[in-house]
């Protein structure tokens, strides 16, 4: 296994209706946060959690979100762990990517790519059971 630093455009090539997606959720949950916090009571935004009464593996984002908005890193960071680590990675791979223009490519073999699928669907189930465990 071998990482590289490429060289590649530096404005990702995403395709518009998967950022207006985006965009439209997080305006969502922003616009629902806002109403919530002047009526006093917070929704529950999860169809998973409300259909099952489990925390889906995405529970404790917009938690999350309003303490690292408050200066509350670590609070913010203990609602799900592994989401805001994936995104403190993913925005510093945008940052040097729309600065540098470079990015880090992943050159595994077969076998080491199964290796690495086992070892992310490991992490990503440990941090659902963080979830359940602390989110319930």
């Amino acid at each position: 296994m071998t990482l590289h630093i490429v060289k590649v455009p530096r404005r990702p090539n995403w395709p518009w209706w998967a950022v207006a997606i985006v965009a439209a959720h997080f305006a969502l949950v922003a616009a629902v946060s806002v109403v919530s916090s002047s009526v006093g009571s917070e929704p529950d935004l999860c169809l998973f959690h409300r259909l099952t009464s489990v925390p889906c593996p995405s529970c404790g984002a917009t938690r999350g979100v309003k303490e690292i908005l408050t200066g509350r890193i670590l609070a913010g960071w203990g609602y799900n762990p592994l989401l805001f680590t994936v995104f403190s990675v993913f925005g510093a791979w945008l940052a040097v990517r729309l600065a540098f223009g470079r990015s880090v490519r992943l050159i595994a073999s077969r076998n080491e790519r199964k290796v690495l699928w086992a070892l992310a669907c490991a992490v990503f189930l440990g941090n659902w059971a963080y979830l359940i465990g602390h989110l319930r």
